[in-house]
Formats: structure tokens, sequence, C-alpha cells
């Protein structure tokens, strides 16, 4: 490790509220006198030239040679004890293509208090460019090596962070911040859970706000650190809380929505969401998360109940409708998982009442908190796909259309006395474009190879709903082929479900205004009992 560096006798600074602050003794000659002190290869060229130089190995390898670090801190120390001067940014980006994979400089780096250094840049001065490049710099020597980490993070955490990220309105600040903090908590330790902690909260909170005003890979750094602490740790609950509150340095009034919800509320739950997608057959997400999730989309149904605006463009303008579809595609994606401890779930295996096993798996943990029934109530609540209450009106008058049991039980009776209803009319307008696909993509994913998730629906006399929704839908891209997915998940291994299928029969044909358009007419073949197309022109 390099030998560490102490400036002349003559320099000194003391700390102001916690900013260095020159001494009386300092003159205007001081500054010339340690440039004049940097190494020769440093001194007579100007800053903008070392900083291409160092953008190279070669170039680093060269000038790491007379150990520089030393006197450039020194001159950083200097600089930030005199405001406005505007060498400070060059200072700092130099040391911060020095530090970048050159072990010499990282360590010469922590040897000569640079970590000390970059918390003054950050936590005193007024340039929201100079506590960039110092985050940056940071960000680069945090990848040596845990001892750089841990320097780092006793200098920066968590008065640097929450001063550097909440004190300026530039959103660039919050990618290399993002950098020192996914790198200082990539493996389990005590600096992910002082993040994921009373302190921490608030820089995650700070940070997500600026983020969300860019997007991109500018905000690659930000999305890879919350679906670390989000996904795999128990950081989200509170930090999905702390975005719903306004803070104390950043104005944001304006994007609390009438509900309650935030756009950093809809950026936190996009970013799991993204990061759940990527993830494939590897998906990883703890139950307190899913469970948390869950919650958040009944809340906000609740919210949406209220509305009677549908919203076709995504995302939409409504943080209170956008929380909703994150929220919801990230259960369709943990769904998706079928295994417990990667074993398949045995078909006969549980019910959804006896589902207080040790250790549930995260689907099992949403199927006990009612996931089937809250699904299946909300699409109820839809009514029948377009298509199908456009025949039903076109056909009401003819007494055909009604589909039942073998029993003789009609699956839309009217009340004695008064006119056929049925009971699927819409009480709910579709919030978003796809939402119902959403809604029968979480009940399909969630049956398969789940026999208690298939007799939970067919217990909620889901089945005859969800085959409601193989039809195409203009609203509902790829809702055919979602809800056959789902029926088929739902018949699977699964005799019951295959039975009441089967015993459903075709009371009358049904033409929807498409096929006659066509000169076609559906009719039932009275042998078969199967429906067939007619050409009637």
């Amino acid at each position: 490790m390099a030998q560490a560096f102490f400036p002349p006798e003559s320099l000194r600074w003391k700390m102001q509220n916690g900013c260095v602050r020159d001494c009386d003794s300092l003159d205007s000659g001081d500054l010339e006198s340690i440039l004049q002190a940097l190494p020769a290869p440093l001194r007579g060229r100007d800053f903008q030239t070392l900083i291409e130089i160092a953008k190279t190995r070669e170039g680093r390898s060269e000038l790491s040679t007379v150990n520089p670090l030393p006197s450039l801190l020194t001159l950083v120390r200097f600089l930030l004890s005199h405001p406005g001067s505007d060498i400070i940014v060059p200072s700092l980006r130099l040391i911060r293509n020095l530090c970048a994979g050159d072990a010499q400089c990282q360590d010469s780096f922590v040897a000569n208090g640079g970590a000390d250094a970059v918390a003054l840049a950050v936590g005193c001065s007024e340039s929201a460019e100079v506590v960039r490049v110092g985050f940056e710099v940071s960000a680069n020597v945090a990848s040596a090596g845990e001892m750089h980490r841990s320097v780092l993070w006793r200098a920066l955490f968590p008065g640097g962070f929450k001063r550097g990220l909440c004190s300026f309105d530039d959103p660039r600040i919050a990618d290399p911040a993002c950098r020192i903090l996914h790198v200082c908590v990539s493996e389990k330790n005590d600096r992910l859970v002082e993040l994921c902690g009373l302190e921490g909260v608030p820089i995650m909170a700070c940070l997500i706000r600026k983020s969300s005003k860019i997007d991109g890979v500018e905000a690659e750094w930000t999305q890879l650190l919350l679906q670390k602490i989000c996904l795999e740790e128990t950081c989200f609950s509170q930090l999905f809380a702390g975005l719903g509150l306004r803070g104390d340095s950043d104005d944001h009034e304006n994007n609390i929505s009438e509900g309650g919800y935030s756009v950093e509320q809809v950026y936190l739950l996009r970013a799991i969401s993204e990061g759940l997608s990527q993830q494939g057959n590897d998906l990883v997400i703890s139950k307190g998360v899913a469970l948390s999730v869950f919650s958040i989309f009944r809340s906000a149904a609740g919210l949406v109940r209220t509305s009677s605006t549908k919203e076709d463009a995504l995302p939409t303008s409504s943080p209170t409708v956008d929380v909703l579809r994150h929220a919801l595609l990230i259960l369709r994606d943990v769904c998706s998982v079928e295994d417990r401890k990667g074993l398949l779930v045995e078909p006969s295996m549980l019910n959804v009442e006896d589902l207080q096993v040790e250790d549930p798996s995260t689907v099992d943990s949403l199927l006990s908190a009612g996931l089937v029934h809250f699904m299946l109530g909300l699409l109820q609540e839809l009514g029948e796909p377009a298509i199908i209450r456009k025949a039903k009106n076109k056909s009401r008058s003819t007494g055909l259309g009604s589909v039942g049991n073998s029993n003789g039980q009609v699956a839309f009776q009217a009340p004695e006395g008064g006119e056929e209803v049925s009971p699927l009319e819409p009480q709910l307008v579709c919030p978003y474009k796809g939402f119902r696909r959403d809604l029968v993509a979480v009940l399909g994913n969630s049956a398969y190879r789940r026999k208690h998730a298939q007799d939970e629906i067919r217990r909620q006399t889901g089945i005859l709903l969800l085959l409601q929704q193989c039809v195409v839908d203009e609203d509902n891209p790829f809702l055919r082929e979602w809800g056959i997915w789902t029926v088929r998940n739902l018949l699977e291994d699964n005799a019951e479900n295959q039975r009441e299928v089967a015993e459903l029969k075709i009371q009358g044909p049904v033409d929807t205004p498409e096929i006659s358009e066509l000169g076609l007419q559906v009719k039932v073949d009275p042998e078969t009992g199967r429906a067939k197309l007619v050409n009637v022109t």
C-alpha cells in the first residue's frame, strides 16, 4: 500500500459546522505552492490533458508511478476551503480517472484520507457537479475491495449520501451514488442492514426521487440497487411507505396523486417488475415482499373502483392506476414460479385451507391471503368481455345464448317475474388497457400444477367465468391466449374441474355481429350438441 502523505506544516485547516474552512494564515500564494508541489509529470500540464491521459490503462499506469494521489488530495482539500475555484471539478475528475481500476491509486486514495476529502466535497460543496464527481470517485475506489468499501461507508453514510442526494435538483447525482451503494451492499452485511434501516430509507427515497426524473441507461444502477434490496431483502415495505411522504429537501408536492400514491412509488414498483421479468426462471422474491405488493394492489384497486375513467396510454396519467398495473404484473410473474424449494407441488398435496405448513412457498402464501377470491371478484366486476355482451344483446329477444349445467340450472337467470339481467354486467370500469388480461394471467399462473389453487377457483365458481375469457377483446390484447392457458391449467390432472366443464352444455347459438357480417350463422348440431358455422348467404 502506498505511503501516507502529509501536507506541509504551513497548510492547516479547521472545521466549521462539519466543513473544512481555511485558517487566517493562508494567503493567495498557498495555491501556487500546492500546485508546484505536484509530482513532475503533473506540473505544467493542464488538467484536461491529464484527465484524458488517465482515461486509458497505460496513462494511469504512467501517472501512478509518481504516486500523485497525496498531493492531489491536498489540492482538493485546499480548494474545498476556498469555494468558487474553477479547478476543483477537474481535480476530482483526474482523481476519478486515476482510481478507475488502478490498484496503486485506489490504495493511495484510502491511505491518504481520500474518503474524508470526498465526504467533505459532498457534504459541504454548493456545486452539484462537485458532488456528482465526488460520488464518481468513491464508486471507482469502492470497486477495489472490502477495505476500501468499509472506509468509504464510514465516511459517507448516512450524512454524505443524504446531503448529496437530497440537497440538489440534478438527477445525474443518483447514478454514481447508486454505484457506491450497490457495491457496498452486494453481499449480506451490516451495511445492507443499515441501508434498509431508519437512516437508510430516507436516502433511498431521495435517490428514487432523483432517478424517477430520468430513464434508460442513466438509471440502470438505481434499478439494480432497488432490485437487490427490495426483491431479496426486507426494505420494500418501509421504502414504499417512505416514498409516499413529502421529503424535507425535495419538493414533490405535485407528485402525490389524489389517492396518496406518488410517481416515486410507481418508479419503485416498475423497477421491481422489470427486475422480475429479467430473472426469468431464476426469479427470486421474498414472501414478505410478495404479500406487501398484494396488499398495495388491493388498496389501489379500492381507489380505482371509485373512478369512472379508463386509461388507454401506458404509463397512464394516474399514479394510482400505474401502481395498480405494476403491482399486478409483479403478482403475475411471482405466480409463474411453479415449485417449492425446487420441487413441483404434488397435485394432491394441499387444499388452500391446509396451507399452514412449515415454510410455505411464496405463491401458497398469496393464495392463503385470498389471491384467488380477490382476483375473481375483480373479474366479475368487469362483467363479461365486450364480444359476449354484444352477442347476448343481439340474441336476448330469441331467448337463446345461455350457458348452463346438465342439471338444468341456467348460468344467467332472471329474477322471477322480472327482465333477464346478467350478474356479470360491468360494475367496474377497466382502469387501463389490458387489465382484464392481466387478472386472467395471475389466475392462470397461480393454477399451474397447483391442485389446491385449481380447486379453490372451482369452489369460488370461477371456472365458467374464466371460460368466458377465451375470446378476442380489443381492449385486452392476448386475452384469448391467456384465457386458454388458464383453462388448460385448471383442467390439468384435476378430475373435478374436468367433470364440471364436461357438464356444461350449449343452450343455444349466439351470433356475433362480426360473424353475421361475414354471412355466417352459428347453429347447434342436434345430434352431437356441437356448434358449427353455416353459410346463410
